[in-house]
C-alpha cells in the first residue's frame, strides 16, 4: 500500500468547542483504504493539533439530570476516481468487524457438525432446543469457557502468585465462595444491565473512564444510577512518527488520586468502577498490573464492585499467539480483574491495608464484597468469534453470580442462550474457535501495521499509541 491510497475526509466529532455542518469549524482526519477500496482499519479516532480541553468524550444530561457520556466519531470520506467523486459516511462510534473477516466457513463447519446424525449430537441438539437446567447456562459450556480462557491467558501476568482456580468441585465451604464462578449473557451490554440490576439500587452512584465506551452511560442511567468520572492522568507513548522522538500522551485511570480522594473525602465511594483494562476503548490503553492490582485492593477496602468490560482482552498481539507460549517481560499482558480478585481472595488474610474502611456506606452489602470478592469480567465472543451469535458471560466471585441468577428474570426464562450456547460449545470442543481467534489475530496485527506504516510515510500525521491488540488507533494531524 502506498500514500496514494489515503483519501482526504472531514471529522464531524463534536465536542463543546466544536461545530456542526452549519456551523464552520471541523477538524480533519483521513482514512486508509486497501487496494480494493475497503477499510483498513475499522476504527480510527482523530484530532486536530489544537488541544480541546481533553475532551475526546462530552458530558450530557439525561432527563433525569445524570451525567452520560458522549462520544460521536462520524467521518465524511471523499474518494476520488477518475469519472467522479464519491462521498460516503462512516460512523466509527460503533466498532463492527469487517463482513470479509465473520467466520462463515467456521460457522458452516459447525453447523455441519451439528447437524451429524450421531446419537452425541442428537443428544446436545435436542438438549439446546429445551430450557435449559441451570440458570447460570449450560454447564458444559462454562467448563468449555472456562478451558478456553485458562489456554488463552495461562501466561498472563498475575502479582506473586502460583495457581489460580478456574473453579471445579470443592466441598470446602470457604474455598468454594472465593473461586471464580460464570454465567452466560447475550453479550455484555446484557451483563453489564444484569450487574446493575443485581447488585445496584437506584442513585448508586458508577465511576467511569474518561473518555470511555460511549453506549456505557445508558445502561447505568436507564437504572436510574448517576454517572461520575474518575480521575485520569496523562500516559506517554513514544511515538515512532514524531521525528524528534518526544513522547506523546493518552489518559489512564490514575488509581493513586482515586485512592486519595476516597481517603480524603474530596471523592464519594461509588457502588461501582466501570473499565475496559485491555485495549480501551476509545484510547487504546492497557491497564498496568500495578494499577490493576492497587483497583482491586481498594475496592475490597470500600467495598464498591469492579465491572470489567474484557471485550478485548484476547484479541492481543503484544507477544506471540495464545497456541505458544507467552514471553515474559515488558509486554507481557496483565491477568483479568476476575482473576486478580481471586488472588486476593486467597491472601485477603495476609495484607492489612484490606482492612474494610469505616467510610464505607452500606456495611453488610459492602462487607459481603470485602470478603467474598468485588470483581468481574464481562466478555462475550461478539469481537473473537461472530456479534451475531449474542453471546457472552460474567465471570467473577460466587456471591456476586448468584445475585444475578436469583433476578426473577433469570429464573423465569431458564438460562440464556441454550441454542447458540451449543453452537458455541461445539466451536469450542471442536478447536475451531481457537484457530478462528489466531486467524483473527494475525488479521488485525496485519491491518493495523498496514494503517501505522501508511500514516508515517504522511507529512504532518503524528501517532500517538500504535496498538497491540483490537484497532484502536489514536493520532494528531497538523495542518501546514
Amino acid at each position: 500500500m502506498s500514500s496514494t491510497h489515503i483519501r482526504n475526509a472531514i471529522d464531524r466529532t463534536t465536542t463543546e468547542n466544536g461545530t456542526s455542518d452549519d456551523g464552520v469549524k471541523k477538524n480533519s482526519t483521513r482514512e486508509i483504504f486497501d487496494g480494493d477500496g475497503g477499510l483498513v482499519a475499522s476504527r480510527l479516532l482523530s484530532r486536530s493539533g489544537r488541544r480541546q480541553n481533553n475532551r475526546n468524550s462530552s458530558c450530557t444530561k439525561n432527563s433525569n439530570g445524570n451525567n452520560a457520556v458522549d462520544d460521536i466519531y462520524e467521518i465524511e470520506v471523499v474518494t476520488t476516481t477518475t469519472t467522479n467523486n464519491v462521498r460516503k459516511h462512516y460512523n466509527f462510534s460503533r466498532g463492527h468487524p469487517n463482513n470479509d473477516l465473520l467466520p462463515i466457513k467456521e460457522m458452516q463447519e459447525v453447523l455441519r457438525i451439528i447437524a451429524s446424525p450421531t446419537p452425541k449430537t442428537k443428544k446436545s441438539l435436542q438438549a439446546s432446543l429445551q430450557y435449559l437446567q441451570s440458570d447460570r447456562g449450560d454447564p458444559i459450556l462454562l467448563n468449555e469457557i472456562s478451558s478456553f480462557l485458562k489456554r488463552r491467558t495461562i501466561d498472563d501476568a498475575v502479582p506473586n502468585v502460583d495457581v489460580v482456580d478456574y473453579g471445579g468441585d470443592d466441598d470446602d465451604e470457604t474455598k468454594h465462595s472465593n473461586k471464580l464462578d460464570m454465567f452466560l449473557t447475550h453479550g455484555v451490554s446484557h451483563g453489564l444491565d444484569l450487574l446493575c440490576k443485581a447488585q445496584t439500587k437506584p442513585h448508586d452512584i458508577v465511576m467511569v473512564e474518561r473518555p470511555t465506551y460511549f453506549l456505557a452511560a445508558g445502561i447505568f442511567t436507564s437504572n436510574n444510577l448517576r454517572v461520575q468520572y474518575l480521575p485520569m492522568k496523562k500516559q506517554e507513548h513514544t511515538s515512532s512518527s514524531s521525528s524528534s522522538g518526544s513522547p506523546s500522551c493518552t489518559l489512564t485511570v490514575d488509581v493513586k488520586a482515586l485512592a486519595k480522594g476516597l481517603d480524603d473525602g474530596s471523592i464519594p465511594i461509588p457502588r461501582m468502577i466501570y473499565i475496559i483494562p485491555t485495549h480501551q476503548n476509545p484510547t487504546g490503553n492497557t491497564m498496568q498490573l500495578s494499577d490493576r492490582w492497587m483497583l482491586v485492593k481498594l475496592a475490597r477496602r470500600y467495598g464498591f464492585i469492579i465491572a470489567a468490560d474484557e471485550v478485548y482482552h484476547l484479541l492481543d498481539w503484544s507477544s506471540s499467539l495464545s497456541t505458544s507460549k507467552r514471553k515474559r517481560g515488558k509486554n507481557q499482558r496483565p491477568a483479568r480483574f476476575a482473576v486478580l480478585d481471586h488472588v486476593l481472595s486467597n491472601d485477603v488474610c495476609l495484607d492489612a491495608t484490606l482492612t474494610m474502611s469505616k467510610k464505607a456506606s452500606d456495611k453488610n452489602q459492602q462487607q459481603q464484597l470485602s470478603t467474598q470478592g468485588c470483581a468481574v469480567s464481562i466478555n462475550s465472543f461478539t469481537k473473537i468469534f461472530s456479534p451475531g451469535l449474542r453471546c457472552g458471560w460474567i465471570e467473577g466471585p460466587v456471591s456476586i453470580i448468584d445475585s444475578i441468577v436469583n433476578l426473577g428474570y433469570i429464573q423465569s426464562q431458564g438460562g440464556c442462550v441454550p441454542f447458540t450456547g451449543n453452537i458455541l460449545r461445539t466451536a469450542l470442543t471442536s478447536g475451531i474457535q481457537d484457530r478462528y481467534l489466531d486467524k483473527l489475530i494475525m488479521s488485525y496485527r496485519t491491518r493495523s501495521q498496514m494503517l501505522c506504516d501508511t500514516l508515517e510515510t504522511e507529512n504532518g500525521i503524528r501517532i500517538h499509541k500504535k496498538t497491540r491488540g483490537w484497532i484502536f488507533l489514536l493520532g494528531r494531524i497538523y495542518k501546514h
